[in-house]
């Protein structure tokens, strides 16, 4: 959808006298092609326009400048505009009706196509089958472009003129007339509407491109939902600038282009990033350098990520397994465009100048679980013995808290929360407001342009900013246990579709009020475990912790309790295990000592609910204090996560040391060792201190040998171990061999196995 900064090539060649009337759709030129499952998609050349289903030219019609082009929403139909002309093709039959416009701007929204150039006080409006002129539509500011949204029209109406126009970004229905601004922006270069995006809503997003010299870059993509009064998000570009931490914000240059929504509503762009040192204002490139090239980029409700690393103009899905590739174009000229089926490529032309797709839908509807089953596997989780923190209900901390709003660390503050006695479901709906627009006042207490931006709760907000519920202490620490030591709180559910038709898995979350793991204690604790499921049948248990990646247990190896998967909830931090064990972690941020135990219980099973059925679902905030760092504030809920997809991960868990193993332990007597007369002892640290990523060190007094352990696997009465010797003071202990800690009434049982000489030597050791 839409222009891309570019003007294409293409005026319409028509062999007869261009009127104002629309001329009658003539015969199709291509009989029609009868595959409607196959995929629809546009491009333009040099020399003309193309609408196709799959690999079937559908329409062709000779041009040579384009300046846009759209699908209707349902792919029905593909409009495209020059300087003198409309044309509308039906993807089906393919017929083409076409009429006199001097346009440069077109959307297809409601069965109409509205049209116009820059500059316009007014839009045309034309039927979009017959192209048929309606009545026009007069506007209050002069038109920058215009741009399809379902049922909708999205105008960026002209405020203030300059090197890059301002403009206003209004919703208009052409259903009963009204208009509704829902943002401002500057330099849009492409735009693209979805019936259903991530959360099931129709969605409008556009790409601004924009600079502030002549060697520098700024983009960003915004979006909404053209059908309710919010106003416009702009998305967060954290990870595209991680890709080159090394370059100075003000060396770092970046652009989007080509913005197109897939079928599982995910938003997609072309994203690229460059630096530049020139200091020369007259020679500005010469120390440019490209630091990521044209790749593609998706953007799942919470984060983007790269899904290609491949270097293209644009990479699009356009359903049935099937892809078209737009080559990188250089100097204004066009470039090859491939179609890819079933892994074979097709060059369908080389001189390519853009390419459109309409919204991508499901060929079937996604599977979204099943109640029953969710009931069926969910967890039996534990809790530790000295668990400080319990599990909640989402409605009791909604309503025990204070939804305040962050103004930036390093900004000002607010004086005041911008609710209280709040109600879950105004929350989800985004009926609490708050003005964005503030400098700092007296005491650094933020003074608010109440004429300002408002952001509202259904809304992301920028990085180191936004929305946080503060609960009230006495209400932190979660529902205690009675005397019964049985859990209350409510899990919460959703399905994770695998794709394949067979593959699923069921995604548990827990809600904690709180988190006491030093030194990343929070309040507002999301946690989940997933249950993978194939045809139907439980196969493994992913499980989650702190920010380390997702790992896997095979359902055979997992304890179950009336066919459901136990989990053991880590004391104070609340990372999710499959054994009662001591688990070391290390994630990159968190470093200590994981400890699970069998002290409370709380069978999920009892309180079932689906996650997006919840009213506060769509509630785009922190879950707790924010501070002023990530680790230690609070948490964001089930909708802005992201990288779902490792739910499906096959990366074995790590096993933990058995109840009780984690202590320092020595040999009571000499190692009996056949293989070395001299007398020696063990002494081993698996203490949390010690223990660092699943290793400890091991010594050997009178040996000369040191060693490392590393675990390998554990059972609940044994640790086997692979070591690795070093020597100390006689290189002839250098070499491996397997340990095993098997417990006994007074301590463990030490066996060590040479792996070359397979000699065995045993020890009884005793806690220190």
């Amino acid at each position: 959808m839409g222009l891309t900064g570019r003007l294409l090539g293409v005026v319409l060649v028509l062999g007869g006298v261009v009127a104002c009337d629309p001329k009658p759709p003539p015969p199709a030129a291509p009989p029609p092609v009868d595959s409607p499952a196959q995929p629809v998609y546009s491009y333009a050349t040099g020399s003309g326009l193309r609408v196709m289903r799959g690999a079937s030219q559908v329409a062709q019609v000779p041009a040579e400048v384009v300046s846009d082009g759209e699908w209707a929403a349902d792919g029905s139909r593909f409009v495209a505009a020059t300087s003198t002309e409309l044309v509308s093709v039906d993807a089906k039959s393919g017929a083409v009706a076409r009429a006199a416009c001097k346009c440069t701007s077109i959307a297809v929204a409601a069965g109409r196509v509205f049209a116009g150039n820059y500059g316009d006080q007014e839009v045309a409006v034309f039927d979009a089958a017959t192209l048929r002129p309606g009545p026009k539509v007069p506007l209050d500011h002069k038109m920058s472009r215009v741009d399809g949204a379902g049922d909708r029209v999205v105008l960026f109406l002209i405020t203030a003129t300059g090197a890059r126009d301002e403009t206003d970004v209004v919703v208009l229905d052409p259903a009963n007339g009204s208009r509704t601004k829902v943002g401002s922006a500057i330099g849009v270069v492409d735009a693209a509407f979805t019936p259903r995006n991530w959360q099931g809503r129709q969605a409008f997003a556009y790409a601004v491109n924009g600079s502030t010299g002549a060697s520098t870059g700024v983009a960003s993509v915004y979006w909404f939902d053209p059908t309710t009064s919010g106003q416009q998000v702009e998305t967060d570009d954290k990870p595209l600038r991680a890709t080159s931490p090394e370059v100075a914000a003000d060396a770092w240059n970046s652009g989007r282009d080509h913005l197109w929504w897939a079928a599982d509503g995910s938003l997609h762009v072309t994203a690229w990033t460059w630096t530049c040192t020139s200091s020369d204002p007259l020679r500005p490139n010469d120390r440019c350098a490209e630091k990521v090239p044209h790749t593609p980029w998706k953007f799942d409700g919470s984060a983007w990520s790269q899904v290609d690393s491949r270097k293209y103009e644009s990479v699009r899905d356009i359903g049935g397994g099937s892809t078209v590739e737009h080559s990188v174009q250089s100097n204004g000229k066009g470039s090859p465009l491939g179609l890819v089926e079933k892994g074979q490529r097709t060059v369908l032309d080389r001189d390519v100048r853009n390419v459109w797709t309409p919204p991508q839908r499901s060929a079937a509807p996604p599977n979204t679980g099943d109640q029953d089953m969710a009931v069926r596997l969910a967890p039996m989780v534990w809790l530790h013995p000295d668990e400080p923190d319990f599990p909640m209900s989402t409605v009791d901390f909604v309503h025990k808290s204070a939804l305040w709003f962050d103004h930036g660390a390093n900004v000002c503050r607010d004086g005041d929360p911008v609710a209280t006695q709040l109600d879950e479901t105004k929350l989800g709906r985004g009926e609490y407001k708050h003005t964005s627009v503030v400098t700092p006042g007296e005491d650094g207490f933020c003074l608010h342009d109440e004429g300002g931006k408002k952001v509202q709760t259904d809304q992301p907000v920028g990085q180191g900013t936004g929305w946080y519920l503060d609960i009230d202490d006495n209400a932190l620490h979660g529902d205690k246990p009675g005397a019964d030591r049985q859990v209350n709180a409510p899990v919460y559910w959703q399905y994770l579709d695998g794709g394949d038709g067979r593959r699923g898995a069921y995604l548990y979350w827990f809600f904690y009020g709180n988190d006491t793991y030093p030194p990343g204690s929070h309040e507002g604790d999301w946690e989940r475990i997933a249950v993978q499921v194939t045809d139907g049948k439980p196969t493994g248990v992913a499980f989650w912790k702190h920010e380390a990646p997702a790992c896997r247990l095979d359902w055979g190896n997992l304890e179950t309790a009336d066919g459901h998967p136990v989990v053991f909830s880590a004391k104070g931090g609340h990372g999710s295990y499959g054994r009662e064990s001591t688990y070391s972690v290390y994630d990159g941020t968190q470093w200590g000592t994981d400890e699970t135990g069998k002290g409370f219980a709380w069978n999920t099973s009892r309180d079932v609910v689906s996650v997006k059925e919840q009213p506060w679902y769509t509630y785009h905030g922190h879950w707790g204090k924010r501070t002023a760092f990530d680790l230690t504030s609070g948490k964001t809920g089930p909708i802005d996560k992201h990288n779902l997809e490792t739910a499906f991960t096959d990366t074995k868990c790590s096993p933990g040391l058995p109840p009780g193993f984690a202590r320092t332990w020595n040999s009571t007597q000499p190692v009996t060792d056949p293989a070395h007369p001299k007398e020696y002892r063990v002494h081993v640290e698996l203490t949390p201190t010690k223990l660092i990523e699943q290793r400890a060190n091991v010594f050997y007094p009178g040996f000369g040998c040191d060693g490392q352990w590393e675990l390998t696997d554990s059972t609940p009465d044994k640790a086997t171990f692979r070591e690795t010797r070093r020597p100390s003071t006689d290189v002839r202990c250098v070499g491996t061999a397997t340990v095993e800690l098997t417990k006994t009434p007074t301590g463990l049982h030490y066996t060590r196995t040479d792996d070359n000489q397979s000699v065995v030597a045993t020890a009884e050791l005793s806690p220190e």
